[in-house]
């Protein structure tokens, strides 16, 4: 038993991963990821020298003396601009003994870059589909700190070239490989990085695992991008021959590009792991019957009645609505029944969305009733992400109204004939 019952679990999250992988490419190109990439590409060249200014300065008046140090920060300058790398390495060097800097140039620098944090930050809205903007302030804040995380991430990068130098030796006497210790020192602090800087600029509180699953899958999607266009290379020797002296800053240009890409696409994973029960939820409403991995999913919101039992009481609280997957709903209200419901069929919908009491009981028709139970939540993000599933509820509420309007009127006239 407890055999089948763990094969059910590592099912139902193999079905979990294909849905939320499956609905990122979706999104993904509802979205136009490789659209907005280019987008986020020209804002990033804009913000490129001033970034890496700001980045040398704060890490040129720490390690001034340290030739090793410059001469890292020369090599992470080459691979993240290959066509400035030498103009960065003069401005280190002159920062690092030059100290005329004022604090209206630092912050000019550093407001230079908040364009490229502020595109970021509405493409996460619009992944998130938040639709209310932020306070000015509180916006500027964020993009800020966004900034902030990106300087930390460079000097993060350089400071791992200057262990690369300095660890070797005790790495061997600890009997440690260097070739295991660095691409699992970058991933890490490429992965904490993006983890502070989706929790600033993503506009929806997310959990931790949220921003720890968009933050290692953006992690490994750049890291596969340099082996990416070292393959296409491999494969095609003269792609970008035809820019001749240009061909470097062509390949950074594709890079950057694709380096977005992969950002963007790991924020819509994280999106849709936090939608994930809306996801599942949503093919209630827009097939007829669920496919047998869809089915096993909606397992997880699924109470099962037996016949007469108490689905809710007149009055109590409107916490939640139910969908009727097999069986029947009956509603009564002051002891007369008046509706049963069918499977396929929803209720409970008005007093959850209206925070007020049931205005009717509801019992379960049949004996073995199965009800998908659907929070508040999760229903608010299937409507504000599937318009034609919000104006379907909207015509059978309408529908509801209508026979209720209908029932309330023929009663009235039976009442009072003439």
């Amino acid at each position: 038993m407890a055999s089948i019952h763990m094969h059910h679990k590592l099912q139902i999250g193999f079905y979990s991963i294909g849905l939320v992988i499956w609905e990122s490419f979706k999104s993904f190109q509802r979205n136009l990821g490789l659209q907005k990439a280019a987008l986020l590409a020209y804002f990033c060249f804009l913000a490129m020298i001033p970034l890496l200014l700001l980045a040398t300065l704060l890490m040129g008046q720490v390690i001034s003396s340290s030739q090793s140090a410059l001469t890292a920060l020369q090599e992470t300058i080459s691979e993240l601009s290959p066509f400035m790398a030498n103009t960065i390495l003069r401005e280190v060097q002159s920062l690092a003994h030059n100290k005329t800097w004022s604090l209206v140039s630092l912050f000019l620098l550093f407001w230079s870059v908040i364009p490229l944090a502020a595109a970021m930050r509405n493409e996460f809205s619009a992944i998130f589909h938040v639709d209310q903007p932020s306070s000015f302030w509180l916006a500027k804040l964020r993009e800020m700190g966004g900034v902030l995380v990106l300087i930390i991430l460079l000097i993060g990068l350089a400071s791992g070239k200057v262990l690369n130098c300095v660890l070797p030796a005790w790495l061997a006497q600890l009997h440690f490989q260097l070739w295991i210790v660095k691409p699992v020192f970058l991933m890490l602090l490429m992965t904490g990085v993006l983890y502070i800087y989706f929790l600033i600029l993503i506009p929806v509180h997310l959990k931790a695992f949220h921003l720890l699953t968009g933050a290692l899958t953006t992690t490994v999607l750049l890291a596969m991008v340099g082996p990416a266009l070292a393959l296409m290379l491999k494969i095609n020797p003269h792609y970008g021959v035809t820019f001749g002296s240009l061909k470097t800053v062509f390949f950074l240009l594709v890079w950057v590009y694709y380096a977005f890409a992969a950002v963007l696409f790991g924020t819509e994973v994280m999106a849709n792991v936090w939608r994930k029960e809306a996801l599942i939820l949503r093919t209630l409403f827009i097939a007829s019957e669920p496919s047998q991995k869809r089915r096993a999913l909606l397992d997880q919101f699924v109470r099962v009645f037996s016949e007469n039992e108490i689905v809710f009481l007149e009055g109590d609280e409107g916490r939640e609505m139910f969908y009727i997957l097999v069986g029947t709903v009956v509603l009564s209200k002051n002891g007369k029944d008046f509706r049963t419901m069918n499977a396929g069929k929803y209720f409970g919908e008005m007093a959850m969305l209206l925070k007020a009491p049931r205005t009717a009981k509801a019992r379960a028709g049949e004996p073995g009733t199965e009800l998908a139970v659907i929070s508040r939540h999760n229903f608010d993000t299937v409507l504000r992400e599937n318009p034609k599933i919000m104006f379907a509820i909207l015509r059978e509420m309408a529908e509801r109204l209508k026979e209720t309007t209908q029932h309330v009127w023929t009663e009235g006239e039976a009442i009072n004939p003439g």
